[in-house]
């Protein structure tokens, strides 16, 4: 299994709970793709960011060097999609 901790910068201004990133991970489900192998997600809100804790079920040596971009474009593709995600978080290429 693979494990990569991404963050998601929160807007000046905003405040995030429990129920923030129920949706974000939530919006990050409905984006990724079973070829992915994603198994989990667990996200936790601080002051000014969402620490995210991806699980990935290991389908081969490539793809497990490639998981980290894998999350940065999950993460784009949810920011990009959402006009309320845009709202709460920073873009993750910030």
């Amino acid at each position: 299994m693979d494990v990569v901790h991404a963050v998601m910068r929160v807007r000046d201004g905003v405040r995030v709970g429990p129920a923030e990133v129920d949706r974000l991970v939530d919006a990050l489900w409905a984006h990724a793709d079973p070829v992915q192998g994603l198994e989990h997600v667990r996200g936790r809100a601080e002051a000014s960011r969402v620490d995210l804790i991806f699980f990935f079920r290991r389908i081969d040596i490539d793809y497990a060097n490639d998981v980290a971009h894998r999350v940065l474009d999950m993460l784009c593709r949810c920011h990009e999609a959402s006009s309320l995600l845009a709202t709460i978080y920073e873009h993750p290429r910030t």
